[in-house]
């Protein structure tokens, strides 16, 4: 069973394509859950800019407009993997010297040949507004070290039974 995770005020920025897929540019909040599941730790005093380690081998993506007019141009599709995530520290607007937010980026790969016209679609009819990216990810199990037991019990287990 895939696990989901949710980028709130996600904003489709740009897409392109190559040989290999399509992959979307995003913006984000950088949010306590999204920093939870992914395993960061907060971003150090004073830093404008970031570049955060991990990637987020994915299988599936809604995006979902916030507001409710447009929700009818939600749009599903499947994806590989979300990586290159970066947080910049950005002035609030309107108080100028007086307050900063932080902002998550990030690409979204797709193997899909059509993802780029989904996602040209939904850029053309909704511009830049907000909207809720929700992706499902199969969680990769913790590796733990070889004690040497577990091989020993399986040759145990296929040795032939002495008599």
């Amino acid at each position: 069973m895939p696990d989901t995770l949710k980028f709130s005020s996600a904003i489709l920025k740009s897409f392109g394509r190559d040989k290999n897929g399509g992959h979307a540019v995003f913006t984000a909040s950088f949010t306590k859950p999204l920093c939870d599941a992914m395993g960061w730790g907060g971003v150090p005093e004073g830093a404008q800019s970031i570049k955060l380690e991990g990637d987020l081998h994915a299988t599936h993506a809604t995006l979902t407009p916030k507001e409710k007019p447009l929700a009818k141009h939600e749009i599903d599709f499947d994806i590989s993997e979300i990586s290159d995530f970066q947080v910049i520290r950005l002035e609030l607007e309107g108080h100028k010297g007086k307050g900063w937010r932080f902002e998550l980026r990030f690409k979204v790969y797709s193997a899909a040949r059509s993802i780029c016209r989904a996602l040209e679609e939904y850029m053309m009819s909704i511009g830049e507004v907000k909207s809720v990216l929700q992706v499902s990810y199969v969680k990769q199990g913790v590796l733990l070290p070889d004690d040497g037991l577990a091989g020993d019990e399986r040759r145990q287990a296929t040795m032939p039974e002495a008599d």
